[in-house]
């Protein structure tokens, strides 16, 4: 099975379309993976919202990430800085029913699936910190993974792949990051997500251009500007 692993969206429709969009004109077939923060920094989320919910038949995992755990309530006071957590107190504010809905049926904490007989993890962060953790070099080694065929974690807006083999050399666990679609941190402003095959174990990482010039205009002084500025620059 094909999958479109994707996240951090942050309410940036554009590129969002983009992707949906490649999507469906690239592959006959595609299921999707969403890792969260689909809102905040941006200045639409309710039709990111809807469009996500325009593919949720093809949807197979949809879990929260930090910034909707925030907007729930959660440990806003965790966010590195005011100009964030006045973004999420702006998403509160303009959400609609549907689209609190929508937030509220998405799943919490960490979901195992399995495709195709591959076990497949899907978290936010990582398991040390479900929501905030980075999934860094040293996370990776710990035990826990090791029975899966695929991690899949976002947050940290910056894509990658890496792998772990066990120590009796019979098995190994990819680790996937997507980057991120609508708030990209690896100094490239594009798009950016990725298709894994479950059956032949190839992970294809997607940068696409899009109109950054449409979205970056939507912005007013609700939204402190440093998050319509990055987009030019994906840091």
């Amino acid at each position: 099975m094909r999958i479109a692993v994707i996240s951090d969206i942050h309410a940036n429709l554009t590129a969002l379309e983009c992707v949906l969009s490649h999507c469906h004109d690239k592959y006959v077939d595609i299921n999707f993976i969403h890792l969260g923060d689909c809102i905040d920094y941006g200045m639409r989320p309710n039709e990111v919202i809807d469009k996500l919910s325009s593919i949720e038949n093809k949807t197979l995992v949809n879990i929260k990430g930090n910034h909707e755990r925030a907007l729930l309530g959660y440990e806003s006071n965790r966010f590195s800085s005011k100009r964030g957590l006045d973004a999420n107190n702006f998403t509160k504010r303009i959400l609609n029913e549907s689209s609190m809905n929508f937030i509220n049926h998405m799943l919490d904490k960490i979901v195992e699936i399995n495709v195709d007989d591959k076990r497949i993890l899907c978290v936010h962060g990582d398991l040390a910190d479900i929501y905030w953790g980075k999934m860094t070099n040293e996370e990776i080694i710990r035990k826990e993974y090791l029975k899966y065929d695929f991690v899949l974690s976002g947050h940290t807006h910056v894509s990658s792949l890496r792998s772990v083999i066990n120590k009796e050399k019979t098995h190994k666990t990819l680790f996937i990051n997507p980057g991120s679609i609508g708030q990209p941190r690896n100094l490239n402003s594009n798009a950016q997500f990725c298709v894994i095959d479950t059956m032949t174990q190839s992970v294809d990482f997607c940068s696409l251009k899009y109109d950054i010039e449409r979205e970056s205009k939507l912005y007013t002084n609700e939204i402190d500007s440093y998050y319509r500025d990055r987009l030019y620059k994906g840091i």
